[in-house]
């Protein structure tokens, strides 16, 4: 794929995000992330930031993503409104989320 462009193009930011990419096991993010890295060399990267569920995100994705270089998580609190929720599939109430982080 890098062949595909110019030389001497490389990546200087990776968002990983349109969704909730942590909704992935801490094996399958590293090996996206890997995939990545082999093509790329992200060693280059100023950036790297993810989207994140802060109710599922959990320790064993943080620490992966930060063996990976993260510098910055979105979380990613759609709505609280039930009904919102409802309808996206996404339930998580003001308590669930703070305890999260508690």
């Amino acid at each position: 794929m890098r062949a595909q462009f110019a030389n001497g193009v490389a990546p200087r930011r990776l968002h990983l995000g349109g969704g909730t990419p942590t909704i992935l096991s801490a094996a399958l993010l590293d090996k996206l992330l890997s995939g990545l890295d082999e093509i790329w060399g992200l060693e280059t990267l100023e950036e790297f930031s993810v989207e994140v569920d802060p109710t599922d995100v959990g320790p064993s994705r943080l620490d992966m993503l930060k063996s990976h270089g993260l510098s910055r998580a979105s979380l990613g609190i759609q709505d609280f409104d039930p009904q919102v929720q409802d309808a996206i599939g996404r339930s998580q109430s003001r308590e669930l989320t703070q305890g999260t982080w508690a």
